[in-house]
């Protein structure tokens, strides 16, 4: 819905372009690439990384790669899709049937968690499928 408004008329372009530099400024960087805040989910208080399709990196990261072909920001939004998509990488897990454990990414993980080890892992929300 966001992005197909860009088409609207000229001036709504240039509203939704300059919500989308915004959103590419709002990413946080480090050595492992781009996250976003989550605003709406915080564990014992602390910043979350959601990697959900609804609101987490991979929903930001196809609202970007949406906008990309009609933004004047290209080169922002590629560095920021790119180094999203390095970011989620980076944190890619093992499955392990023997626990139950099927999902390749966790759900969240607080903001200062460096590794993700384990099921029990107090950082980490693990997403489990119920077959």
């Amino acid at each position: 819905y966001f992005t197909e408004r860009m088409h609207t008329s000229p001036q709504v372009a240039v509203y939704l372009d300059s919500l989308i530099e915004k959103i590419c400024l709002n990413a946080v960087e480090e050595d492992g690439g781009y996250w976003f805040k989550n605003s709406q989910i915080k564990i014992d208080g602390e910043d979350v990384i959601s990697f959900g399709l609804s609101h987490g990196q991979c929903g930001i990261l196809l609202i970007l790669l949406n906008a990309y072909a009609h933004s004047a920001h290209k080169e922002l939004i590629r560095k920021i899709i790119t180094g999203g998509i390095h970011f989620i990488l980076k944190h890619k897990i093992d499955i392990d049937f023997s626990l139950n454990e099927y999902s390749f990414f966790p759900f969240i993980m607080k903001s200062y968690a460096r590794e993700i080890s384990g099921n029990h892992c107090p950082f980490i929300n693990w997403v489990q499928i119920v077959t």
